[in-house]
């Protein structure tokens, strides 16, 4: 049956002025009616039935009266960022472990912890995400940071053999019920690396990750967004012409000769405002020492700000958690 355009209107405007006091009160943390409605801009007797109907799905809950000087005291309210969770799955890059971290609304962790799986392959991580969804029912999204490179879904680049060929995100979504968002590790970091330090207005800033033992990969963060390319493989650098074997050791001289060709390539063709980059293969001092001398005997143009970093995994972490929370958000109010 049609629904009249006045009952209709009616509850557009329920929907959004619900929507305004869920902002008000999630940046908030917690609040007073009158402080709702001060921040809404609707009345409080609007704001009281809101308040109500949040209060019976379990997004907020009452707390203890506000001091007053004279009067009834208000009632503080306070936003139930446990009401919607997600649970974070990142796969270490050698190791047969797995870091797992179940988050809030807020971004808070509940749990955190590093789980060694002995059998490294799609059922062990599938058994160890159903352990989480069913200890913690309000997960309503998974977030996967994965070392490698998935194409369409498949597991094309690993450094564990087993997980090669699968796929992973894809099994686990169809098994746990739940989106699966996934990023690759160095995707990851960048984005962690600029949420912690935001770029400029019309700055771009490109990551470099040189693992250890697998070919290096990069990223590009332009206009406050990922540049990710025709299928996501934007930043394949193993596939520029340079005689190396990745998967073996490399001496620290013909390592900063690559980067520092690396780096010369990017910035001409797209004249970043800072890099970033992470690896282990030599000291960054070694890797600094070298770049200085390799700007100077080849001009460029425009000199990009070169940072080496040693927090990959701190970056990895915050780069995953804020993709999710971004989904999350949309979940809550489902």
């Amino acid at each position: 049956m049609e629904v009249p355009m006045g009952k209709a209107h009616t509850q557009l405007l329920k929907e959004i002025n619900l929507g305004n006091v869920r902002r008000a009160m999630r940046t908030a943390g917690s609040a007073t009616k009158p402080e709702l409605a001060e921040a809404t801009g609707l009345s409080v007797v609007t704001i009281a039935s809101l308040v109500k109907e949040l209060i019976q799905i379990g997004e907020i809950y009452e707390g203890k009266a506000a001091h007053s000087t004279g009067g009834r005291p208000p009632v503080t309210y306070h936003y139930n960022y446990d009401i919607c969770m997600a649970l974070l799955v990142i796969l270490h890059e050698h190791k047969e472990e797995v870091l797992v971290s179940v988050i809030n609304l807020n971004g808070d962790a509940l749990k955190k912890q590093t789980h060694v799986v002995a059998n490294f392959d799609v059922d062990a991580i599938c058994i160890l995400v159903d352990e989480y969804v069913a200890a913690y029912p309000a997960i309503k999204m998974i977030g996967m940071g994965i070392p490698g490179q998935q194409v369409d879904g498949e597991m094309k680049v690993s450094s564990h053999e087993k997980l090669i060929g699968a796929r992973l995100t894809e099994t686990i979504q169809q098994r746990c019920a739940l989106p699966v968002w996934w990023e690759n590790d160095i995707n990851a970091a960048l984005s962690g690396y600029c949420a912690k330090y935001p770029p400029n207005e019309g700055e771009s800033v490109i990551g470099l990750f040189f693992p250890e033992h697998r070919p290096p990969g990069s990223a590009m963060y332009i206009d406050g967004k990922l540049f990710k390319g025709k299928n996501g493989m934007a930043g394949e650098i193993k596939f520029l012409p340079v005689d190396v074997d990745w998967y073996q050791p490399l001496e620290s001289r013909r390592f900063t000769e690559v980067v520092c060709y690396t780096l010369q390539l990017l910035n001409a063709v797209l004249a970043p405002d800072k890099i970033i980059i992470y690896q282990h293969r030599c000291t960054n001092e070694q890797l600094l020492a070298a770049w200085q001398a390799h700007e100077h005997d080849h001009p460029m143009p425009v000199s990009p700000k070169v940072i080496v970093s040693d927090g990959f995994g701190a970056d990895f972490l915050r780069g995953l958690k804020a993709m999710v929370l971004r989904g999350l958000e949309e979940k809550a109010y489902e």
